[in-house]
């Protein structure tokens, strides 16, 4: 009994494949899901699924991540930085940002204060 797994993107708005075919990778799925972004600028994000199909009837479809408009912003240092922080895109380390220039402790904003004034 063969396994085939693939992986697909769904158009957030839309809630369907704009693809006519799944992908191998996750890899070739999330790139196939950025440069739908990119293409199609009514789109605000697209969801990275994988199916797991057997005898020709899917055993599971599992969601994997989404990919947000205002993650394809940043460069490629920008994502690192992020990734090296735990976070997957640029856009959830902007948000946490954001929620700690809020919520930080005062130490936080201190030591905030003298990253930005050394950087200048």
């Amino acid at each position: 009994m063969a396994t085939l797994v693939e992986y697909g993107v769904n158009d957030c708005d839309a809630k369907e494949n704009p693809f006519e075919r799944n992908f191998d990778t996750q890899e070739e799925a999330e790139q196939a899901g950025r440069e739908y972004l990119r293409d199609n600028p009514e789109c605000s994000a697209v969801v990275i699924f994988e199916l797991t199909i057997v005898k020709d009837t899917i055993v599971s479809d599992n969601t994997l991540r989404t990919i947000k408009r205002d993650d394809l912003s940043g460069t490629k240092e920008e994502l690192e930085k992020a990734r090296a922080l735990g976070f997957e895109t640029v856009g959830q380390m902007r948000e946490h940002q954001t929620w700690l220039e809020k919520h930080g402790t005062p130490e936080y904003h201190a030591w905030a204060a003298s990253i930005r004034s050394s950087q200048n």
